[in-house]
């Protein structure tokens, strides 16, 4: 996979705010927004984190909201998710019955939009803290949920940062420790997982081998758990900076690296939020930049991406068509980057 082609805003105006809904995407004032999951129709979600809503762009481009009031709360589970407060909306990840689960960094729990459209908590009581392992996740304490990805089995995994860890809740709502110890660290590497330290996990995503990839802000690296538990890492340094490209992933500096989509080759995509980047990592471990200039700015649509300034990237998602949708968290916007070579 390589980029081609251009550079395009499929949502937002550049302008905060919150506006638009049953009409353009491109006309809708957006405010922040974090996580972006494609649909199976062809469209996305993206979490409004600053508007507390996660709203849906069709294939035709018409946003709508499907989640959340506008007010930052924590109510209304049980009933439409449109009727619900949201507080802080990260994350978001369809699951395989039509539904999606989103994130409250702000409230500190995991809630699920089902096919039909109501809202329930699947994880988190609302407290902060980090407590319940190994029981009902109805009943653990969660600190920041930031980061969601749906496991093969029917369980999700969450990245909180806040906790120092990565916790899985199986399909059936177990709630277990998969990374980090709690307490904030780089530590562990071709060690189990749990036995490693983690700084501020925020990008997950699921490999195609059965474990998962974990990017982690507090300390400006990459690492991959195996299906067995191990932990490596994967791309940089430990040392915050903008360098490496065209090189090994494990020699190259990052800056908050963010969400992470895994590509078909093996590879994977992921947001370098404080380098105003995105950057790919091949199956081979050479990491490349695909999008963005390394300063921040809102210019190049319609160019090469690689020509284009983004604001904090904060997380990616690869289409069926082969492209790659961009959350431009500083410039309220979504962009989109045609890629060759499939997704």
């Amino acid at each position: 996979m390589s980029p081609s082609g251009t550079i395009t805003r499929v949502a937002g105006t550049s302008s905060a705010g919150n506006t638009g809904d049953d009409g353009p995407a491109t006309e809708a004032q957006l405010s922040q927004p974090w996580g972006i999951a494609v649909t199976a129709d062809g469209g996305f979600l993206v979490s409004d984190l600053i508007n507390h809503v996660v709203r849906r762009v069709s294939a035709g481009g018409t946003i709508t909201r499907v989640a959340g009031t506008g007010t930052a709360g924590d109510t209304g589970d049980d009933g439409p998710a449109t009727d619900a407060q949201l507080n802080g909306p990260a994350g978001i990840a369809v699951t395989a019955d039509g539904g999606f689960l989103i994130a409250n960094v702000a409230s500190s729990v995991v809630r699920k939009v089902s096919a039909d459209g109501t809202i329930a908590r699947v994880a988190g009581t609302g407290t902060s803290g980090n407590s319940g392992d190994d029981g009902p996740a109805t009943d653990a304490e969660l600190s920041e949920p930031a980061g969601l990805a749906v496991t093969a089995d029917g369980g999700f995994l969450i990245t909180d940062p806040g906790a120092h860890v990565v916790r899985k809740v199986s399909a059936g709502g177990t709630i277990t420790r998969v990374a980090g110890t709690g307490t904030s660290g780089d530590t562990g590497d071709d060690g189990p997982a749990t036995d490693a330290q983690l700084g501020a996990p925020i990008g997950i995503a699921v490999t195609r081998d059965g474990g998962f990839l974990v990017a982690d802000a507090g300390t400006q690296v990459v690492r991959k758990v195996s299906a067995a538990g191990t932990i490596t890492r994967v791309a940089g340094t430990g040392t915050t900076g903008n360098t490496g490209d065209d090189g090994p992933a494990t020699d190259a500096e990052l800056s908050t690296p963010g969400g992470i989509a895994v590509t078909a080759d093996g590879g994977f995509i992921f947001a370098d939020f404080n380098n105003n980047e995105v950057r790919q990592v091949s199956a081979a471990g050479t990491i490349t930049r695909v999008s963005g200039t390394g300063t921040a700015g809102n210019s190049g649509d319609d160019g090469p991406a690689t020509d284009a300034e983004l604001t904090n990237p904060v997380w990616p998602a690869l289409t069926s068509d082969g492209s790659l949708l961009i959350t431009d968290f500083g410039n309220h916007e979504v962009r989109k980057v045609a890629l060759s070579g499939g997704n």
